[in-house]
């Protein structure tokens, strides 16, 4: 069991909503995937650096109070090189204000459409 463990990616999300973080940690777990949780950056670079195993995407919103997704994304990949992102957003902003190679979710987010999108920064 826990070398199957080892193998099952890790995800951060980092939602101020607590009802959106419940439902990618719900989604996210009913497909085999092993959730971290974080209600802001800050909490989310605390626990990362805490945290003594691989994370191998961080699920972060666009804009966020105080520091910036992409900031956020920035800070943990100089950590862990490796970390694939997926940025989410409600607002109008367009796919085109993520940096290369992260994925894009619009929300209101479809479980399928999450799925999806985790697959595909996980296999980049």
């Amino acid at each position: 069991v826990r070398a199957l463990a080892a193998r099952t990616p890790r995800s951060l999300v980092v939602e101020e909503e607590a009802l959106m973080r419940a439902f990618i940690r719900a989604t996210l777990g009913r497909a085999g995937y092993r959730v971290l949780e974080a209600e802001s950056a800050e909490d989310a670079l605390g626990l990362a650096r805490r945290h003594p195993g691989p994370i191998h995407l961080v699920i972060t919103n666009v804009q966020s109070p105080r520091i910036d997704g992409r900031e956020l994304a920035g800070a943990l990949s100089a950590e862990r090189p490796s970390l694939a992102t997926i940025y989410a957003s409600s607002s109008t902003l367009s796919p085109l204000h993520v940096p290369p190679g992260a994925q894009w979710l619009r929300k209101p987010i479809a479980p399928d459409s999450l799925l999806a999108t985790v697959k595909a920064a996980l296999a980049r």
